[in-house]
């Protein structure tokens, strides 16, 4: 993680950012965890935040999906690669 933002260092206030944004579209009751996703096929390397819940809402991609519109125009000026999901897996 400590490499990724330090190549990357734009990524640290793009990650905050999101951060806000889904705080403020979720309840207190979720989990988030940014993690260093490596993807197997291409060899590629991204930030991934999942936000995970202990009972998952009917609408939480449909919310994860409005608060990436609102962080696209952002990370546009940034390098690396940030991507707000969820996995389904209770909080850990």
């Amino acid at each position: 993680m400590r490499d990724y933002l330090y190549n990357f260092s734009g990524m640290a206030e793009l990650s905050k950012q999101v951060v806000d944004l889904v705080l403020a579209q979720f309840d207190s009751g979720i989990h988030l965890s940014l993690e260093i996703y490596h993807d197997i096929e291409t060899s590629e390397e991204y930030l991934a935040l999942y936000v995970r819940q202990n009972q998952y809402d009917s609408d939480i991609i449909k919310k994860i999906k409005q608060i990436r519109q609102r962080y696209r125009g952002l990370a546009i000026e940034t390098a690396g690669r940030l991507l707000l999901t969820t996995d389904f897996k209770s909080p850990r």
